[in-house]
């Protein structure tokens, strides 16, 4: 499953600390995968997944789901904030793929 994420304020360039946490530095030439929580949104939705790290460090993921796309963001009381747990994303919304 190819998952992106979509622009965030305060997203993080190459080597700065993300929105995640203050210690989840993820610079664009490390691209380690990171475990994340998927809570709401659709049942059929897989409730876990391993995300690029990068993308994760952005705050927000968006899921191609149907001609459109489940957007889910980081909570910030996730149990993985302290970087060693899997990261937390609620679902938020969905939006349709423009034809």
């Amino acid at each position: 499953m190819h998952v992106s994420t979509g622009p965030a304020d305060g997203a993080p360039g190459a080597g700065t600390e993300s929105r995640i946490h203050p210690g989840f530095v993820s610079p664009a030439s490390d691209r380690a995968d990171v475990d994340v929580i998927l809570e709401g949104g659709p049942a059929d939705i897989p409730r876990t997944l391993r995300v690029d790290g990068v993308m994760a460090a952005g705050g927000k993921i968006k899921i191609p789901r149907n001609n459109g796309y489940e957007h889910f963001e980081w909570h910030e009381e996730s149990p993985g904030a302290d970087g060693r747990e899997p990261l937390l994303f609620r679902w938020t919304t969905r939006t349709r793929i423009a034809e």
